[in-house]
């Protein structure tokens, strides 16, 4: 009987052992996210180039700015931009986005606001050339010369004429 009593005693002192550790466990884990998310909380990310302009560029002059939204209340968002100088400039409904120009000073202020989750400058796009044009040739047609009329002339389709015939 007492063999019985200490065989028992041990098995739930192995099992408090395992619940205190799973405990632990969960709470190291818990708190080791807890910094990242409070270092992002109510503070709208800003991208590394526009952060390096605002600490090096004059600040007058507005930038034109990409500010995405998460969950925001737009007149209001747009409200805190007037109120800091700034003008809305359009909103993509569909993908939470809006252009907006503002002034450098004011960008900490506007990654403040309440719905605003990232903002960078409204960067200059540049289009590069399709997989298309090396694929079918059509960039070295444009190349191409040919012999006539005893000189070198430009493939650049003068002189061709195209006709359609519709039998129905």
């Amino acid at each position: 009987m007492q063999r019985e009593t200490l065989f028992t005693s041990a098995g739930k002192k192995g099992h408090f052992r395992g619940v205190a550790l799973s405990l632990a466990i969960l709470l190291l884990i818990a708190f080791g996210f807890a910094p990242a998310q409070a270092a992002r909380s109510g503070k709208a990310g800003i991208a590394p180039d526009l952060a390096q302009q605002m600490q090096t560029g004059s600040p007058a002059p507005p930038t034109r700015l990409i500010v995405q939204l998460k969950g925001a209340d737009l007149a209001y968002v747009t409200k805190r931009i007037q109120e800091l100088g700034g003008t809305p400039q359009r909103h993509y409904r569909n993908i939470e986005q809006m252009v907006a120009d503002v002034p450098l000073e004011a960008i900490g202020a506007l990654a403040e606001v309440e719905g605003v989750d990232y903002i960078s400058p409204d960067r200059e796009v540049k289009s590069v050339a399709s997989h298309l044009e090396i694929t079918t040739g059509a960039a070295l047609a444009s190349s191409i010369q040919v012999f006539a009329d005893g000189q070198l002339q430009p493939l650049d389709g003068t002189g061709v004429t195209v006709a359609v015939l519709d039998s129905g």
